[in-house]
């Protein structure tokens, strides 16, 4: 498993099956409000024309982890020396306070490495 900011790149081989594990621990800590949790994320992964890949490159659904800050995806194929942009759109809630809507962006590279 690969454990994720938003500040590098993700790299795969096209035939790799990789679960990851997008963190989402400074947007906790950032909103104005202490108490929201992440409830939901939709997310979507976009080719280089901004097609969804979704079908071709997500294995499952997206879930949220017990601590309410981390996302779990299993990423698969992907076509060589090809760039994708995953987008997590995600919710969150906090009892008397109006929802958040926060998103993230991560590059995706795939690239068939070896001889």
């Amino acid at each position: 498993m690969s454990v994720l900011g938003f500040n590098a790149a993700f790299a795969k081989q096209p035939g790799e099956q990789i679960t990851i594990k997008a963190s989402f621990n400074e947007v906790a800590s950032s909103l104005v409000v202490a108490g929201y949790s992440l409830n939901n994320c939709d997310l979507t992964i976009y080719d280089s024309a901004g097609a969804s890949v979704n079908n071709n490159m997500i294995s499952g659904n997206a879930t949220v982890d017990g601590n309410n800050s981390d996302i779990f995806v299993k990423i698969v194929a992907g076509s060589d020396g090809q760039n994708y942009y995953a987008k997590f759109k995600t919710g969150w809630t906090c009892n008397a306070e109006p929802d958040q809507i926060i998103e993230r962006d991560l590059l995706i590279q795939v690239r068939e490495k070896g001889y």
